[in-house]
């Protein structure tokens, strides 16, 4: 369905100083029809469409003593002959609160109705479920929220849309202003604005305009003032709306605007009083302004950099200037220091207020964000110079704060610094907060500003930002008064809102309201009491008027206002109150807020308008449902509660174009205010102003190409542009491109113009005319005009159609570089046809387009998000591109979302598809392009052109073009795998353990062989419980060692490596249990490099054993490949394996495993051949998992203690009978659940409860927004229960929200309550264990208060385990809330193998041996011990406490263990001192490990403590931690590997940072000071090398990779040194024939034919699958074609034909072929590759589908590294990197950022089918799909894959 928009209004009635207006628009739906003059298939609008009439539009605003009712009504007639959907638009003041909306169609009226927020939820759900767009209200600008509906209208019929909404207009620097901005689009019959202004204080002045009033529209502005009575309106008839008497285009387009004031007299106020309620408007004239004690608390972060620190220095100098002379200020500037200009305020003379601009005007960006001290030493200043009496005794204190960011040093924490803050000013101060953008919380500033009397405001980032600042100022610059109080008579008045005010500044009003207890107001006397110049007292009386004695004109009157007015008031405060009172009184103001919202049926953040559409076949009981956004809602990339039913550009990087005041309709209208450009290195902007945005995109090419811009088809226009290149361009450096010519045939008007940047020529009915830069000229003619500025642009207007502008931009000629270049800009575009395309024309008539999950980008200034635009979902980022309309040398900021890979899923088709080989392409003549073929097309239809031999297909529509076939090569990038000049000399991994605790050594020896210098890379994994202790690079005999540093004092270094390009973070994330290690360094000619990298963990016991585990990948033949272990255990070794996934029998007799007594000894070395795959190859054998297994002997019930060189360690792991348990499986099943995650769930469930022994009670417990408990107690796992349970577990299903904090307390509520009842076995194991994959929202979300709630409820008596399924939940807070509660968190990854993780998880806790284990040791014997006290001993794992002796004598060192068991276990021992005599060699010790040991576990205790102690807890644990790490050497969390690389050219002293991730590190998209983490699954492997000359994303082949397209094409590339896969889909017409593999080396060359279904289901897509393949070994003249009827083999001439059917061998000298009666052929060519097809059968009858094949490869290894095609090019590996997990369009299948190739890619984690092993159902291969046929992962386009024969 192509969507077809009618733009009719651009309106709204509003007041104060909210400049606001709205936009209607009236639309339709229409069906669509292909035309093959559209441009891979554009969805056009148009602007107007004669079958949508518009009767009326009518805005009807009645103002009632400030407070304002506005009535939108507008008609709409369908004049079609079918339905039509047509949209209502407009927009609001984001402080108006909607009232009203109806929809009346044929004579059936649709009313909305305001509900609490719960109670509409069903109802939105059900139209969420439906497909519906459930949100009506979305944040638009900076001040307006967008109302949108759409309603189905039969044909012939009419709607009419009623919105009515109301707000109390706020007085601005002595005005209330009303402004509508009006933007018809089309003639409307009956248009009408009327305003009725009532106002009993006397209107002292009122104005009325439009900024698009000519003079001839001037009388129509009706102005009538009569004293207390205004009345403005504006009614054009349509031939007063026209431009022109013969056309339709409308005059109204612009802003209508009234503004006004009212007399003020008295001065005690204005009191109305009407119904019982009174309203009180205090606004005194003609006091004197107070000094003012100001201090400016200014951000100078590194983030405030470039244009906001700019236009803050400008707001400063002006701010600065309009000081009094008797104010007194301060300025105090911060990042992670704070800096005041002087230690005290000081007076605003001139001279002070001069050396204060100076200073300003030195104010540079630097460093981190510190808000909590910048405050408190603004607080302080004051503070302290009023104690000391400097300030005025009667002067205003306040203070401003300015920032952008969120606090990053000092005190971060947001709750504690609101509490210091409001400490500190004690009510003494004002606070207001400016925020700067949106990267900040602002939840957070308001909320502080709002404790302290002031109010928070954002800052914009635009070009006007300074504007603003400026204009806030103005607001506060001149107080009248201070501590202004309204005192009412007692037990008078009830309901009263605030009444006391902080201050009140010149040209703004206070406002207060409430309800008269009595009719009787003879005695209502009032008193306000302030502090001015003077002590302010003032008393008055209030009198009655009589209203409809005064303003008989009820039109004046709408309803009872004053009481209206009240509730508005009072839901205000009421909505501010609850975000900073205490709990009890937020609970009762939202209450009461509540019951007013529904009382008054105002749609405030509380409450939902539920709007019911009138029932259809499509959308049966349609609801939609309209909210009130909060700030954080408008900020958010996605809001959260009931707007989650729809998509937004995000607030945070709107932008707006100078005098505009928001967004101005709902799909792009081009009308006067985009402005399509191109300008620079090809750079496009496409402008958005109803998103008040622009997107943009360069085109990267070679100088001289010609790409067209603009082709209308049907009015004959043409715009080429051609690009030139710099003069000249450094070796190395990019090659930038411009525009140097441009050319615009208007065909039908016979205009042809080329403009350069030498002249502009004209050739018009065989005339031709020159003109000259040089010179301003002016032409004028019957079809064209043109104009030239002198050396600046050149206007071309075409006759009723559209205008271009070209900049000249001139460069110095003697500049060595760049030379004159020109700029494209394209004005009044609606009025080319909606058939318009080209790179810039395209985009003409609107693009639609959402932007969601803005995420930090590689630069911090331009962070990256996720864009949907016409079907495709891209990775954009933020940026800016220069305007240069208005200054043609510098140009204008215009920021931009950049959509990267030359507009790749932005603009239709690719840049290649632009590209003609004519400036003014002649028809006659044949078109040129260098050595392509090229064909010219003279037609005014579209035409499709196809070369055979490339396949490439290429639509042009218009007048002349020239279609180019372009190669299929497409200058395709190879990379080579190995590089023979850097050999690898030796590998050797040493492992030492000593009582588990394990010291490795990984050195690796590297020789650069060849002429020139190399870049060799050092990539290892190690455990992420591990921490490294050294790293050293060997090169030419000096040696350059890593130093570890604490991470602030590493900082610099750090800093330094990025500023110079450097990848400075060596540790990434990597799968499940791994960090990569990994570091490159240059490397002579003829000269080699050591690395040696050092680690040191505890091996934990899991399940009896102790496991360590190397993955050996080395992908070449090592001359010394060692893996050494030596084991040294003093309780004795009790068993060991050690075994290799890769190792073959051959293999076996080389790993060497001795074991004697307390030692071991493993090792594996293979020799050259012995690594070889086949005696003549140079493949390796060695490629996978070596894995030893070991436990130790127990003996003693004490357990076993170490001790040396005064430290010990005790491991206890006694043998002992397992307990019952009490467990309770608490199971999130919220909607992010569906799917495979809870399939996994309930398979893993009914596993579980299996396992479960007789004598354990268990329990479940369900939750989403709804808690569901199995039964309502424990139940004994009988074999009945546990079968009732199974069948309940069956029944589970995904629903609702997540609501953790129930779903936990009703777990600890049923323990609880069995516990009371002493149900619970007396000796047991309590446990809760949660399972969740999301985030708590609903309920209680807050999660320090869900960790309170759930410590506080455990209390210390049970074990909390939180198992986290995936990424997109906050791991930190499970964790934390773990720990908390005596447990441990663990991560579930989404993978096929969840379940056996969740399995895996239980195993562990299954079977408790002891509970509340306590070991204690002599008082005064010990120091510095580790935790010595566990919730529970679980068997085959093992409790391990270290510390420090304080004497040598162990004589009296007597140790009790204490434990609750099936009996109550108490042991008493005393340790053995270990003598080195034991153990001579001292191969089997590693320094003093006890001591080392003891370092690492207090350390990791640390790091645990400072997540989950008090704030002085983690503080003094933080800094032990960080000493203890710097002691001994440690990379921990704390603590950075400072590695100095050698000096070069390139960089001086570069450095490389190694830090050690936490959790959250890992999980992030991006983590400080190091490397986004990667999410790749590797165990601990032996370390990767490979080196290049050139780049260092080169990798290494993959060892058992397989590569494979099955299905609809499902290409598959397994990447197994990553553990995981790559996947992309082509969508190609049956019969396309694609090239699969081409090795030119080894003349191998497998294509595929594609097939379709017989035929094709209705509605549905156009599956294709793979038919046929042709095989072909040109040296040995093998050729094989493949068919799902048969095989066909063709070996020298001879031809030999296979069946399907049967099982058959073939051999030959040079292939072999196996084929299988199941489906399979194998075909093994000869020292070379093997390919696998599969035949896949169907249903012979079946309606659609017919059989097809599936296509693997094998050992790809042994093909050359010039391999190619869509799967020969992965064949020697690919280097990928996933970050950035978020949540995707499918809740099963999250989304993420994939750089590759080095593009930037958007892909969805999927999963395709392996049918290697079972040919009907396959088995899922999870995977990264790439989207739109493999773009950006493929070289070039898919159509460069495109033959025309199979063979």
């Amino acid at each position: 369905m192509s969507v077809v928009r009618t733009v009719l209004l651009l309106w709204v009635c509003v007041g104060g100083f909210v400049s606001t207006y709205g936009a209607l628009v009236i639309s339709r739906d229409t069906d669509g029809q292909d035309n093959p003059d559209r441009t891979r298939n554009l969805k056009k609008r148009s602007v107007s469409d004669v079958e949508i009439e518009v009767n009326s539009v009518r805005v009807e605003c009645k103002v009632a003593s400030r407070f304002a009712h506005t009535v939108m009504t507008t008609v709409a007639r369908n004049n079609g002959n079918s339905s039509k959907e047509i949209f209502f638009e407009v927009e609001l003041p984001k402080t108006a609160f909607i009232t009203n909306f109806s929809m009346e169609i044929e004579g059936d009226t649709y009313v909305g109705e305001v509900k609490e927020k719960e109670k509409a939820k069903k109802q939105y759900e059900k139209a969420v479920s439906s497909g519906q767009t459930a949100g009506l209200v979305k944040a638009s600008g900076r001040k307006m929220e967008k109302f949108a509906v759409s309603v189905n209208i039969a044909a012939q019929s009419n709607v009419t849309f009623t919105l009515t909404y109301e707000e109390l207009l706020k007085r601005r620097l002595g005005k209330y202003e009303i402004m509508t901005r009006v933007k018809p689009k089309q003639l409307v019959q009956n248009f009408e604005i009327v305003a009725d202004i009532y106002e009993p204080q006397g209107i002292a002045f009122l104005d009325a305009y439009g900024t698009f009033i000519t003079n001839e529209l001037l009388p129509l502005v009706e102005k009538t003032v009569n004293d207390k009575k205004a009345h403005v309106s504006f009614s054009p008839t349509l031939d007063q709306q026209r431009k022109c008497p013969d056309c339709d285009g409308t005059l109204i387009d612009g802003d209508f605007i009234i503004k006004y004031d009212v007399n003020r007299v008295e001065s005690i106020g204005d009191i109305q009083i009407v119904n019982g309620y009174f309203v009180h408007y205090f606004a005194p004239m003609e006091l004197p302004r107070v000094p003012k004690n100001v201090v400016f608390v200014i951000d100078i972060s590194g983030s405030m950099s470039g244009r906001k620190m700019v236009q803050t220095r400008k707001a400063l100098l002006t701010i600065l200037s309009d000081l009094h002379e008797e104010d007194y200020f301060g300025l105090v500037l911060f990042d992670d220091e704070i800096v005041p200009w002087r230690p005290s305020l000081t007076k605003a003379t001139e001279d002070n207020v001069t050396a204060a601009k100076e200073f300003v005007k030195t104010i540079e960006d630097r460093g981190t964000t510190n808000i909590n001290d910048a405050i408190l030493k603004a607080v302080e200043m004051l503070m302290t110079d009023t104690q000391q009496h400097l300030l005025p005794e009667n002067g205003v204190s306040m203070v401003i704060l300015l920032t952008d960011g969120q606090p990053t040093a000092g005190e971060t924490d947001t709750v504690v610094i609101q509490e210091n803050v409001l400490a500190a000013i004690d009510s003494n101060v004002s606070l207001f907060c400016l925020g700067f953008g949106y990267d900040l919380d602002y939840g957070f500033l308001d909320t502080m500003a709002k404790q302290n009397d002031g109010l928070a405001r954002r800052i914009y980032e635009a070009s006007d930002a300074a504007v603003q600042l400026q204009g806030f100022y103005e607001e506060v610059a001149s107080p009248l008064l201070s501590d202004v109080r309204f005192r009412y008579p007692e037990d008078a008045v009830n309901s009263l809102t605030n009444s006391q005010f902080k201050q009140l500044f010149n040209g703004s009003e206070i406002v207060v309201a409430g309800q008269l207890m009595e009719s009787d107001i003879d005695n209502f006397l009032i008193e306000v009491s302030a502090h001015g110049v003077d002590e302010y007292v003032i008393h008055g009386q209030a009198s009655a008027t009589e209203w409809d004695v005064m303003f008989p004109e009820q039109e004046y009157i709408f309803g009872e206002f004053t009481e209206r007015l009240w509730a508005y008031l009072t839901i205000e405060q009421l909505l501010d109150k609850k975000e900073k009172g205490s709990p009890e009184e937020r609970a009762n103001a939202t209450a009461e807020a509540l019951d007013l919202s529904l009382k008054y049926s105002f749609v405030t953040p509380l409450t939902s308008m539920v709007v019911t559409k009138p029932e259809n076949e499509e959308n049966p009981d349609d609801v939609l449902i309209a909210d009130k956004l909060t700030e954080e809602e408008r900020a958010g990339p996605q809001s959260q509660g009931l707007l989650t039913g729809y998509h937004h550009p995000p607030a945070q990087y709107a932008t707006y174009p100078k005098g505009a005041q928001g967004p101005q309709a709902s799909l792009p209208d081009y009308f006067d205010e985009s402005y399509p450009l191109v300008d620079g290195d090809p750079h496009f902007i496409i402008e958005i102003p109803e998103k008040n945005d622009a997107l943009c995109f360069n085109i990267d090419d070679e100088p001289g190409t010609i790409m067209t811009l603009v082709r209308d088809p049907e009015l004959g226009i043409v715009v080429n542009g051609e690009t030139i290149g710099d003069k000249k361009v450094d070796p190395g450096s990019k090659v930038n491109t411009y525009f140097g010519q441009f050319s615009i045939i208007h065909e039908k008007l016979d205009i042809r113009l080329r403009v350069s940047t030498k002249e502009i020529s004209v050739a018009q009915d065989s005339r031709m005319l020159k003109l000259q830069w040089s010179h301003t000229a002016s032409v004028k003619g019957a079809n064209m005009d043109l104009h030239v500025t002198k050396d600046h642009s050149l206007t071309v207007t075409l006759k009723d159609s559209v205008k271009f502008v070209i900049i000249l931009h001139k460069v110095w000629k003697k500049h060595p570089y760049h030379q004159d270049y020109l700029g494209f800009y394209t004005l009044d575009s609606h009025l080319l046809s909606p058939r318009v395309h080209g790179l810039l024309g395209q985009f003409y008539h609107g693009v639609q387009f959402e932007v969601s999950d803005i995420y930090p980008g590689k630069d911090p200034d331009k962070p990256d998000a996720t864009m949907f635009i016409k079907g495709n979902k891209l990775t954009v980022t933020r940026g800016w591109q220069r305007d240069f309309r208005k200054d043609v040398k510098n140009g204008e900021k215009v920021p931009c979302w950049f959509v990267h890979n030359n507009g790749t899923g932005l603009i239709d088709g690719s840049p290649q598809d632009y590209v003609v080989s004519s400036l003014i392409c002649e028809c006659s003549q044949l078109c040129r392009h260098s050595s392509l073929h090229a064909q010219p097309i003279s037609t005014n239809v579209s035409q499709t052109v196809s070369e055979p031999k490339t396949g490439s297909s290429i639509k042009t529509t218009g007048i002349c073009f020239c279609e180019i076939n372009l190669d299929t090569a497409k200058r395709i990038e190879k990379r080579s795998i190995n590089d023979a000049e850097v050999e690898i000399q030796s590998v050797k991994l040493d492992c030492k353990v000593t009582s588990r605790f394990a010291h490795t050594v990984m050195t690796t020896k590297a020789l650069n062989k060849g002429n020139s210098s190399k870049e060799i890379f050092f990539e290892v994994e190690l455990p992420k419980t591990a921490f490294i202790t050294n790293f050293s690079m060997e090169i030419e005999g000096k040696t350059y060692v890593g130093a570890v540093k604490e991470k602030e004092t590493a900082k610099k270094q750090y800093e330094k490596a990025v500023s110079s390009g450097q990848t400075a973070g060596l540790v990434k994330a990597s799968g499940r249990k791994m960090e990569k290690f990994s570091v490159s360094v240059n490397i002579a000619a003829s000269s080699s490099v050591v690395f040696t990298l050092t680690y040191e963990e505890l091996l934990k016991r899991h399940l009896g054993n102790y496991e360590i585990m190397t993955r050996v990948k080395p992908k070449q033949l090592v001359q010394n490949f060692e893996i050494v272990a030596d084991i040294y255990e003093p309780q004795g070794i009790a068993s060991l394996d050690a075994y290799g996934t890769f190792i073959t029998n051959e293999l076996l007799p080389l790993v060497e495993k001795t074991v004697n007594d307390k030692r071991a000894h493993v090792s594996f070395s293979p020799t050259l051949d012995q690594q070889r795959k086949c005696p003549d190859c140079d493949g390796t054998l060695i490629d996978g998992d070596f894995i030893i297994k070991y436990d130790v002997n127990r003996v003693e019930s004490i357990g076993d203690i170490q001790v040396v060189n005064g430290y010990f360690v005790h491991y206890f792991a006694p043998e002992l009978p397992r307990i019952p348990k009490n467990v309770v499986f608490v199971i999130d099943i919220s909607t992010s659940m569906a799917g495979q995650k809870i399939q996994q769930t309930r398979e893993a469930l009914l596993t579980i409860l299996n396992d479960l022994h007789v004598d354990d009670y268990f329990g479940l417990v369900l939750f989403d927004s709804i808690i569901e408990t199995w039964r309502p107690m424990l139940t004994k796992a009988t074999e009945e229960n546990v079968a009732a349970a199974k069948e309940f577990v069956k029944t589970i299903r995904q629903r609702g929200w997540t609501n953790i904090n129930d779903g936990l307390l009703t777990a600890i509520k049923m323990i609880d309550g069995f516990k009371e009842q002493n149900l619970l076995p007396e000796k047991s194991v309590t446990m809760i264990i949660m399972l969740t994959d999301g985030n708590p929202t609903t309920g209680v979300t807050d999660r320090n208060k869900i960790k309170q709630n759930v410590q506080q409820a455990i209390d210390g008596n049970y074990t909390l385990f939180c198992l986290g399924f995936g990424y997109d939940l906050d791991y930190g807070f499970l964790d934390s809330m773990a720990k908390q509660n005596d447990g441990l968190a663990r991560r579930i990854y989404e993978a096929s193998d969840a379940i056996v993780q969740l399995q895996g998880f239980y195993e562990e806790v299954a079977s408790p041996v002891l509970a509340n284990v306590h070991l204690k040791y002599p008082e005064g014997a010990v120091n510095s011990l580790t935790n010595s006290n566990f919730k529970q001993l679980f068997n085959g794992s093992e409790i391990v406490v270290a510390g420090r002796l304080l004497e040598d004598d162990l004589n009296n060192f007597v140790v009790d263990v204490s434990g609750k068991g099936l009996d109550d276990y108490k042991a008493q021992g005393k340790p053995k001192a270990q003598e080195d005599v034991i153990f001579p060699e001292q191969d089997y010790i590693f320094g003093d490990f006890t001591e080392r040991l003891w370092a690492y576990i207090t350390i990791e205790q640390l790091l645990e403590k400072k997540e989950k102690g008090s704030p002085e807890e983690r503080a003094n644990a933080t800094a032990e931690a960080l000493n203890l790490s710097l002691k001994y050497n440690f990379v921990t969390p704390l603590t950075s590997m400072v590695v100095t690389k050698p000096e070069n050219e390139q960089n001086p002293d570069d450095v490389l940072i190694a830090d050690k991730l936490t959790e959250e590190q890992r999980q992030r998209p991006q983590d400080q000071g190091s490397s986004a983490p990667r999410y790749s699954y590797i165990p601990p492997s032996i370390p990767t090398y490979y080196g290049s000359s050139a780049s260092r994303y080169y990798h290494t082949a993959p060892s058992t990779p397989n590569y494979y397209v099955d299905g609809d094409p499902h290409f598959i590339i397994e990447v197994p040194e990553m553990s995981d896969a790559l996947c992309f889909n082509i969508d190609d017409k049956p019969g396309t024939i694609f090239n699969l593999v081409r090795d030119p080396v080894l003349g191998i060359v497998v294509n595929g034919q594609t097939i379709g279904d017989k035929k094709l289901i209705p509605g549905g897509k156009v599956n294709t699958y793979f038919g046929r393949f042709g095989i072909v070994h040109q040296p040995f003249g093998i050729k094989l074609m493949v068919s799902t009827d048969g095989i066909s083999v063709f070996v020298n001439k001879k031809a030999v034909k296979l069946n399907w059917s049967e099982t058959a061998s073939v051999k030959h000298e040079n292939m072999d072929l196996q084929i299988s009666n199941d489906g399979h052929l194998t075909v093994t060519l000869k020292d070379s590759v093997k390919f696998v097809i599969l035949l896949h059968k169907v249903w012979k009858k079946h309606p659609y589908h017919q059989d097809y094949l599936g296509f693997y490869t094998l050992d790809s290894h042994l093909l050359s590294p010039r391999v190619h095609g869509l799967l020969g090019q992965f064949y020697h590996g690919v280097q990928f990197e996933v970050s950035n997990l978020h949540p995707g369009e499918d809740p099963e299948k999250p989304d993420a950022t994939m750089t590759v190739k080095g593009h930037t890619l958007t892909v969805t984690r999927g999963w395709q089918r392996d049918f290697r092993r079972q040919v009907k159902t396959g088995e899922k291969v999870p995977c990264w799909f790439v989207h739109h046929n493999g773009t950006g992962l493929i070289d070039g386009s898919h159509e460069d894959y495109v033959l025309s024969s199979l063979f």
